[in-house]
């Protein structure tokens, strides 16, 4: 598939960002470990967390936005491109100050521009959505993901109230889960599904219009409810759980009919994706998976563990981001021809990438099983150390491997 103008530049560099967060990633796991004298291991995390939402996710997502679903002329815009570098300069911002600093008078100037930028990102694309050739279902997708945006920044704007008013653990907490469920489960998610089923849309393949507007619309009615699923397990009280037990329902719904989409295409899916195929099996069982733990959140002892033990949780947002976004974004990458999946050196980059997050994966899922059996052990701590690296060299390696192949589908 050919590109609608987007600088060749641009999802290299974002990938590098990607880099660079792993980097972070991976001294927070040899803090844990070894002395690392004159770094906080909060900064680490803040400015990780920060660099990986905003310089990776947010804008890979607006490149596959802007880029697949606008014409040319409007793509084309100089607008989008000033954009960009206005996000990777506020991104660097909050890298670098987050490390110096933690939450501080810069780090929260370079936040906010962060999210004034997407303000005026939202009006522009809302505006010339209009001139996208996709299906209904894909631009109320879209709306719904820029709205969870917009939305995720008022717990940002409440931690913020709460942080300097001396607000309670349990305030901030649920103001951190705020911003945190409408960006994964709105903002990344619904972007997600869009480009997903306006890839499909380009690539001939018809989907069941009943069925892609049922999952549209059950993912959106299940969104504002299932934020109740992030706080759950800190209250007790009987309309908490009626709701969340609707969230649940709708987003259950939501992956049958996901699945039956998937599944009327499997075959042409199959043969017309190479590398992608596995990229994109993955993100589905990862989402899939997600909208398992988050029902079995309504179990009250399985509650009560899962929001008490942080290696679950750390597990549960990796499943999501990693597993779920970025394969897929990569994925959708390859497939678009912005990234080459190749050379030799790609080839080894996405394998070594895929088993190091599975990985990683594998034992913080693993970790937060043994402890709920009271079992704890050293080991995992090490292996999580030599995922992160795995991680890291894979990621180095696939972009060490780029320059072939801009064009073709992989």
């Amino acid at each position: 598939m050919q590109s609608t103008g987007m600088p060749r530049y641009a999802v290299p560099l974002t990938v590098t960002n990607f880099l660079l967060s792993g980097m972070l990633g991976v001294l927070m796991r040899y803090k844990i470990l070894y002395a690392l004298p004159g770094v906080q291991q909060a900064h680490l995390l803040h400015a990780h967390s920060h660099f990986v939402f905003f310089g990776w996710v947010t804008i890979a997502l607006l490149l596959g936005l802007v880029y697949s679903l606008l014409p040319s002329s409007r793509a084309g815009r100089s607008i989008y491109r000033k954009l960009f570098w206005i996000f990777q300069l506020t991104a660097l911002g909050m890298l670098i100050t987050f490390l110096y600093q933690g939450y501080g008078a810069f780090s929260i100037i370079f936040s906010t521009l962060s999210l004034v930028v997407f303000y005026v990102f939202s009006y522009h694309f809302w505006r010339d959505l209009k001139y996208a050739d996709t299906p209904g279902y894909v631009k109320v997708l879209i709306k719904v993901a820029l709205l969870s945006y917009i939305l995720s920044s008022f717990g940002t704007f409440a931690l913020a109230y709460y942080s300097s008013h001396h607000g309670s653990a349990l305030a901030v907490r649920s103001a951190i889960y705020f911003f945190l469920h409408f960006q994964y489960n709105g903002w990344f998610s619904f972007c997600v599904f869009a480009l997903f089923f306006h890839f499909l849309y380009q690539s001939g393949y018809h989907l069941e219009q009943r069925y892609a507007w049922r999952f549209t619309l059950l993912l959106s009615v299940g969104l504002v409810p299932g934020y109740l699923l992030s706080i759950i397990g800190y209250f007790n009280y009987s309309w908490l759980r009626l709701f969340s037990g609707f969230a649940i329902i709708t987003q259950l719904a939501a992956t049958a009919y996901l699945l039956l989409l998937v599944r009327q295409h499997i075959r042409g899916l199959s043969q017309t994706l190479v590398v992608v195929k596995w990229f994109w099996t993955m993100a589905l069982g990862a989402f899939v998976l997600k909208t398992l733990l988050q029902s079995a959140s309504l179990v009250p002892g399985l509650a009560n563990f899962t929001f008490s033990f942080r290696p679950l949780i750390i597990g549960y947002l990796h499943l999501v981001f990693l597993c779920m976004i970025s394969f897929f974004l990569i994925g959708y990458f390859i497939q678009k021809g912005y990234l080459s999946g190749h050379t030799a050196l790609a080839r080894y980059g996405y394998a070594i990438f895929i088993w190091s997050v599975l990985a990683n994966e594998a034992l913080l899922f693993f970790q937060s099983l043994m402890a709920y059996f009271n079992h704890y052990h050293a080991f995992y701590n090490p292996a999580l150390l030599y995922a992160s690296i795995g991680i890291v060299i894979g990621l180095a390696l696939l972009l060490s491997g780029q320059g072939l192949g801009r064009n073709g589908r992989s």
